[in-house]
């Protein structure tokens, strides 16, 4: 069996999710009547990576705070799927809350997708930093790659690699990013890692302009890890913490319970002298 995405001409491809189950819900053809023979495709995913967004609007302002609000402005100009028919009529948050519940598959990459962007490829992720000024669009958070070359074009932007999951499929996505050296990463709901680039010295590299060994979009030439971020969980010391109280709450309700049966006894041993 094939995916339709990769296979959008073989009538019998398939849609799957994360856990492996037939999802044909997502499966579409011809989404947009003016592109006839554009074929089958998966739409429980964007079309665009968030890279690809900075890309193709590199105005676009503001933080996005809600998926649909999100994908609507992405897919103003994909046409190989209609996501409309997944908002359930509504529109704005409503839409969004309909999406998570009747179609999780499409939220949690869209979501994904939303945190990505707006961490490391929005301008505005660095309105309350001294380097807004300096960044002239999104566009400027994407590094240059030219053969052994790979670069940003603002200053103290180093470039790196943003690794993670999609949550669609099990394997990593890996996007180039320019990000400042000296600035701390943000903590998202996603589970992400930095990746530094090796320069010609075989270092990871702390400049803007990086020359490389290889190939600078080599698998070669991607560097150690330089942070690693988890999905945010309950730590060891708060897990810890909670098991302690609960078993003082039930220390003490055990005392309480025989110090009540000791006293009814008592009471009772009275009564009967």
């Amino acid at each position: 069996m094939q995916n339709c995405s990769t296979y959008p001409n073989n009538p019998y491809c398939f849609c799957i999710n994360k856990a492996g189950e037939s999802t044909p819900q997502y499966k579409q053809f011809d989404a947009n009547n003016n592109n006839i023979g554009v074929g089958f495709n998966c739409c429980n995913k964007l079309n665009y990576q968030p890279s690809t967004v900075a890309n193709i609007y590199p105005y676009i302002q503001g933080q996005y705070t809600d998926v649909y609000t999100y994908i609507k402005a992405i897919t103003s100009t994909d046409n190989r799927c209609d996501y409309s028919q997944y908002y359930g009529g509504l529109t704005g948050q409503q839409a969004s809350v309909f999406l998570k519940k009747n179609y999780p598959d499409l939220y949690n990459y869209a979501y994904i997708s939303m945190e990505i962007f707006n961490s490391f490829y929005n301008k505005d992720a660095y309105i309350n930093t001294r380097y807004y000024s300096s960044i002239t669009n999104n566009k400027s958070l994407i590094p240059v790659i030219s053969g052994n070359n790979i670069s940003c074009s603002v200053e103290n932007f180093i470039p790196r690699i943003i690794q993670y999951q999609d949550g669609l499929e099990e394997k990593d996505e890996f996007l180039y990013i320019c990000y400042p050296k000296d600035l701390g990463y943000p903590s998202l709901n996603t589970t992400y890692s930095i990746l530094g680039i090796y320069d010609n010295q075989e270092q990871t590299s702390k400049n803007n302009i990086v020359n490389t060994t290889f190939s600078a979009s080599s698998p070669n030439s991607i560097g150690n890890e330089i942070h690693s971020s988890q999905e945010k969980k309950v730590s060891m010391f708060s897990l810890l913490l909670i098991i302690g109280v609960l078993i003082f709450l039930l220390l003490l309700f055990i005392v309480l319970f025989s110090y009540e049966i000791k006293k009814n006894k008592d009471r009772v041993d009275v009564m009967k002298r």
